[in-house]
């Protein structure tokens, strides 16, 4: 349906769960069949009723099915894909996830508004580092055009590794004298990719998309001003972090 904004439910499974629901001219009500208890509540705006599931006050019964619950593990780890989940739970790599079937059945705003598709390129088929660090691929992105609350336009990931090698492009960020003095000072080799050709620097490309992305869906989810901006990055970074999966040793 081109233009739908909001999830629909389905009448008939609602009353073959057991709920009654009953219409009127200013809203609806939905009830258990069995107890009469009214559990939600839902507003007719314009040509539709709507129903707000998070800000309903019922605590004991939920409309939602087990695949719901799903969907708050995807927004509990930073709107992370579906897929990725049930690897994750398949493999056994996160304690506490729950053993159920992520299915993605479900429209969510946050990742539309946050997340853009577009073709990838092929996944390397060797292992070609043996320490964190021996490479590291780098780019810039920002400045914000808004500030953070510690009032900076760039965020600054520390760790305790020694850096041996890094990759960058031909960014005058990176490419200039005084980087390379840094380099020299600090013992690390600095190499360059190819000029216009970003799959040759496509790591840190594809990463810095995916903290992107995935601040800018939990800003939209939460409603959150945007000098939040650097705290969503590192919970995304975080989150990142934990969850990534190496598709040649096939783990975290």
């Amino acid at each position: 349906m081109e233009g739908l904004k909001h999830s629909l439910l389905s009448i008939i499974q609602l009353c073959e769960k057991g709920y009654n629901v009953n219409f009127k001219s200013n809203g609806c009500t939905i009830s258990n069949d069995s107890s009469g208890k009214v559990l939600f509540t839902s507003k007719r705006v314009n040509n539709i009723y709507l129903l707000d599931i998070l800000e309903t006050n019922s605590s004991n019964e939920c409309l939602l099915s087990r695949s719901d619950e799903s969907w708050l593990w995807h927004r509990r780890l930073a709107h992370i894909h579906t897929n990725h989940l049930n690897k994750l739970k398949s493999k056994d790599l996160v304690s506490g996830l729950p053993t159920i079937k992520f299915q993605d059945n479900r429209l969510c705003d946050a990742c539309v508004k946050g997340k853009q598709i577009k073709s990838s390129f092929n996944s390397k088929d060797i292992i070609s580092t043996k320490n964190p660090l021996d490479v590291l691929h780098m780019d810039l992105f920002g400045p914000f055009r808004v500030a953070s609350l510690a009032g900076n336009l760039y965020a600054r990931f520390e760790n305790g590794c020694y850096i041996k090698s890094i990759r960058s492009d031909h960014g005058g960020e990176f490419q200039n004298a005084r980087f390379e003095r840094f380099c020299e000072k600090h013992g690390i080799s600095h190499s360059f990719s190819a000029p216009r050709t970003p799959q040759q620097n496509g790591v840190v490309e594809r990463k810095n998309r995916s903290l992107e992305e995935l601040a800018r869906t939990m800003l939209n989810e939460s409603k959150l001003p945007m000098y939040f901006w650097a705290d969503v990055v590192r919970i995304a970074a975080y989150v990142l972090n934990k969850t990534l999966i190496r598709p040649i040793l096939n783990t975290i």
